[in-house]
Formats: structure tokens, sequence, C-alpha cells
């Protein structure tokens, strides 16, 4: 027996509960309110939960912080810090204006009609909701890769261009999802999200028992030194751009919004998870600073971090923390897949089926299907063929989605004005400039294998997108008709 096997073992049986969990919440004839919106029945518990399991992914939370902690020191708590600080700011505005119901009194499904019904234009809504399924789509590509890398401990194989370990990987999310829908969702996120904090907690623990958290670590170079800079300013500005700005513009948030049961449950849990995600990220930048001390200089991966705890000398890193990391990885990964894989489902249910017929089961587990191909075939597209830099694919994704960051804000900050749809046509036009400069500048960053232009792609989207509300402002001020 070795702690690969214990893994293998484990991941077995984590797999086999998220998918008893899935085909524990089946039921044979769902509504579409059921399958996407959990039956609007979501507490604030429940979004608490699913708050931290979906924003601790395994490759922009776990391996990140475990990783580069080393290199960066206590400059990464500027993370949770600004995580924490949009989302006390976006729910603070929120408060002022809930959208609940629209004009005939119905009650919101999508992120793409609440948009287009305070905006009175269904291009803004669709082209919204577009931008911000590419991006959740993006997410869910991110997650896939880095569980084909967690897969290479046990297959040797993992060529992007023979996707055999992706499919191993994806199969398991997917097969839960077609299940029950959202609510699986919710339901395995409890899960998974202890699961984190148990490793994070014992993690954390075995750090400051050893001593491995020293000053010199945890500040491994100076903020400034002879009037110069040396903190990485195109990294400090991506992280506070995107955890100040993303999480109101993610198709999924407003999934989780329109799935609860009121607004003080959805208030009330996102602020709850945010604060429980801010305790999580901070423990894990200390986590990744100890980690430093035994850690191999050329660990530069999930995959080579989680082959060196499995190789570690020391008995309780061998045999304790590396089963509990790869329990929090498989969770860190189907957490965020799941939550990714729900949204997408729905917003093309939407588009090939009006809400108002009846719910098809049928329709929505042949889009999964199809997700499932279009994710093995742009897998294979982007890392396979055109061998996109994985880090710097990772900084760009985000960047999407905060060109649509000024139309959400706009509808809390002035949620009495009325609107004409060619005003809105026009913040829309800007977002769309917005996305297609980040998709350029961070396409050429990683051309020229220049890491801090690829990280500065969404403060430039967010400046971009700004220009349509700040124009509109000076010609016509916050408010106009509507046509």
């Amino acid at each position: 027996m070795t702690p690969i096997s214990i893994a293998a073992v484990l991941g077995i049986f984590l797999l086999v509960v998220f998918f008893a969990t899935g085909m524990g919440r089946f039921t044979p004839n769902p509504s579409y309110s059921n399958y996407f919106l959990a039956s609007r029945s979501v507490d604030k518990s429940t979004n608490s939960a699913s708050y931290i399991a979906r924003f601790t992914s395994l490759a922009t939370v776990l391996g990140f912080f475990l990783i580069f902690s080393r290199f960066d020191g206590l400059f990464l708590l500027v993370a949770p810090i600004t995580v924490f600080l949009g989302i006390y700011i976006f729910v603070w505005i929120m408060r002022r204006y809930i959208f609940l119901r629209d004009d005939a009194g119905q009650p919101f499904s999508s992120m793409s009609a609440m948009v287009g019904d305070f905006y009175g234009s269904t291009t803004i809504g669709r082209i919204a909701s577009s931008i911000s399924i590419f991006t959740v789509f993006c997410i869910l590509l991110i997650e896939l890769y880095v569980g084909v890398q967690i897969l290479s401990l046990f297959i040797e194989d993992t060529d992007p261009l023979i996707p055999i370990s992706m499919i191993i990987i994806s199969i398991p999310v997917f097969l839960y999802v077609c299940a029950g829908g959202l609510e699986t969702v919710v339901v395995t996120d409890k899960l998974q999200s202890s699961l984190m904090w148990l490793f994070v907690i014992a993690l954390l623990v075995y750090v400051l028992a050893t001593g491995s958290l020293t000053v010199e670590k945890a500040l491994p170079r100076p903020a400034i030194s002879e009037g110069v800079f040396l903190l990485p300013y195109a990294l400090l500005a991506n992280i506070m751009v995107v955890n100040i700005f993303l999480f109101p513009t993610l198709y999924s948030t407003w999934q989780m919004r329109f799935a609860s049961q009121s607004d003080d449950d959805f208030v009330a849990g996102t602020m709850r998870g945010a604060l429980g995600v801010t305790f999580l990220w901070f423990a894990l930048v200390l986590c990744g600073i100890g980690l430093g001390s035994f850690l191999p200089g050329e660990v530069m991966s999930i995959a080579e971090l989680a082959q060196a705890l499995a190789n570690a000398e020391d008995f309780l890193v061998k045999w304790l923390l590396f089963p509990l990391f790869f329990a929090a990885s498989l969770s860190a990964l189907f957490s965020t897949a799941d939550s990714a894989i729900v949204p997408i489902v729905q917003s093309c249910y939407d588009i090939a089926r009006k809400r108002e017929r009846s719910f098809s089961r049928l329709l929505a587990i042949s889009l999964t299907i199809v997700l499932l191909i279009v994710c093995i075939f742009v897998y294979i597209l982007v890392f396979g063929i055109l061998n996109y830099n994985f880090i710097n694919f990772l900084f760009s994704v985000f960047a999407f989605a905060i060109s649509i960051a000024p139309i959400i804000l706009w509808m809390f900050l002035y949620p009495k004005d009325p609107f004409s749809k060619s005003r809105a046509n026009f913040f829309a036009l800007f977002a769309v400039l917005g996305f297609i400069v980040a998709l350029a500048v961070s396409s050429y960053g990683n051309l020229l294998s220049n890491a801090a232009l690829v990280q500065l792609s969404a403060p430039i989207a967010l400046l971009v997108a700004l220009l349509g509300p700040g124009i509109s402002m000076l010609v016509h001020g916050s408010g106009n008709a509507r046509d």
C-alpha cells in the first residue's frame, strides 16, 4: 500500500459518493425550476457552503496559493482581502434594489432575462450573458486541465492530443449533474467545502507546529528597494480588479440568486461564504509559505505538488496530508466544474427551447453531452494544438468577464433610471470592445511569453468597458426615457 494507492481508493470512494448524491436527487419528471434552480429552495446555509466550494477552485486557488506563495509571501494576502472587499461592496450596492420579478410579476430565471428587462433591450441581455457564459466555459476548461494533471499520478500518458485522462475526469461530474441538476450541485458543495476545510486546517496545523512559517519566508523580498517597486505590479492590478469585480459578472452568481428562497438567504449566505473564503484563502497563503521549506524548487504545477507530497520523507506529509490534499483537490475540481456546467446548459436550453413550454430532461441531458464533446475538442485545440500557456490562459479568462462589470453595476447604482434601447446598445458595444481588447492583449502577451501583459488584460478590459457608461453620462446624465 502506497500513498498514491490510498489516494486512488479515496478518489473512487468520493466519485461514488458524489454520483450517489446526484442519483439521490433524481426525479422522473423535473420542472425547469427544479432542474436549473433547485426549486428556488436554496437557503443561506447552502448558499454559504456553495460559495466557498465555487470560489475555491483547484487551479486558481488551491494550486495557485500552495505553489506560488513561497515566491510572493504575504503579498498574496491581497487576494483574500480584495475578494471580501468586492463581495461587501456588491452586497452593499445590491441592497438598494433587488431584481426579483419582471414587469409581469414573474420571477427571473437567468442573468440574460434580468439584464434585458432592466435595460429594455434583449440585445444587451444576450451579450452580457454570452460573455459571462464564455468565461464560465473557460473556467471549466481550466479545472479539467488541472484534473488531467492530477490524474497523471495514475495514468502516465496525459498528452492533450490523447485526452483519455480528461474524459475519465469529466464523465463523473457530468453524470451526477445530469442526474439532479443544480440541486445536486449545491448538495455536493457542502461535502466538498468540508473536505477542503479539513485539508487546509490539517496543513496549517502542521506548518505552524513544525515552525515552517518564518518572517524571512513570509517576506521573501522587499516591496520597494532604492526607490524601485519590486512587487509584481501587473499581478497586483489583476488580482484587485478581478476579485473586486468578478462576482456579479458570473452567470452562476445570478443562477444561485434566482435559486435562493429569498433576498436575505442569498445576501446572508453570500456574506457568510465570502468570510469563509477569506479565511480559507488566508490560511492557504500561510500554508503555501510554509510548504516552501520542503518543496523542491522545481515544483511549479499541481501534478508536481501532488508528487512531492506523495514522495515526502515526513510521515505525516506522506500518509496524512497527501491523501487529504488529494481529496481536497477532487472536491475543488468538481465543485468548480459542476457549478460551471449547470449555468452553461441552462443558457443553451433557454436558447433552444422557450421556458414556458414543458421542461425536457432529454434536451437538458443532450446539451450536457454536447458540452462534454465541445470541451474535449476545445481542450485539444487550446492546450494541444495552440499550446497556449496554462498560467496565461488562467489570467486571460477572468479578463473576459470583467468587460461586462459596468453593465451589471450600473443596474444597482442607478436602479430607478429609465433606459433607452439605443443607450443600452451603446453600453453593450463597449462591453464587446472590452472583451475583444482583453482577448487581443492576453493573446499577444501569451505570444510574447509576457506574463505581465497577460495579467494587465483585466484592468485594460475594465477601462475600455467603462468608456461606454462614462461617455453616456457626459452626454445624457444617469438616465433617460425609454424608446
